[in-house]
């Protein structure tokens, strides 16, 4: 690869993380710095500001009531701002979204605002160790430790992903 060839490969990929809102501030920029370093495009990092959505789900209740986390939620937001920025930069190219724990709330939520349907078909998700599955798109995976509980949070939601065959181990 010449350098050239290194610059297009960087335009045309994104990377940005979510953590899980039990993490505090501080870890998602740690995280995100170690993913940089293993991914080598910089990865954005979008705080989980929790919130009521996340003390649902803590109880089983997320799923039913992910739909009512506002629009204007300050996670959302930044989601949506980081998807258009790159869009609106890149003509081809593929958005790689990764979270960790239920900062899938907040990729699903801002996944359901999109309007653009091509931009949806361009985002890959991924969460790591999720407590929430991300449904709103087919390009989408998970990456779980065994013995994790946190994925019996979104039972159906787990079941689904794995019937889809977008679970690995």
């Amino acid at each position: 690869f010449s350098d050239e060839d290194d610059e297009d490969l960087q335009s045309a990929v994104e990377v940005a993380y979510v953590n899980s809102s039990g993490l505090t501030n501080r870890s998602v920029w740690g995280d995100s710095i170690r993913l940089s370093e293993i991914l080598c495009p910089p990865v954005t990092a979008i705080p989980n500001s929790g919130g009521r959505a996340c003390w649902l789900l803590s109880r089983g209740l997320g799923l039913s009531q992910c739909s009512s986390i506002p629009e204007n939620h300050p996670t959302v937001r930044a989601l949506l701002r980081a998807w258009s920025r790159f869009f609106q930069r890149s003509g081809s190219g593929s958005f790689l979204q990764l979270y960790s724990g239920n900062g899938g709330l907040f990729v699903e939520r801002a996944l359901q605002l999109l309007s653009c349907r091509e931009w949806l078909c361009r985002i890959r998700v991924v969460g790591i160790d999720p407590s929430f599955f991300v449904r709103s798109t087919h390009n989408v995976h998970f990456y779980m430790t065994s013995g994790g509980l946190s994925r019996l949070l979104d039972v159906s939601g787990l079941m689904q992903a794995r019937i889809a065959n977008r679970v690995s181990v």
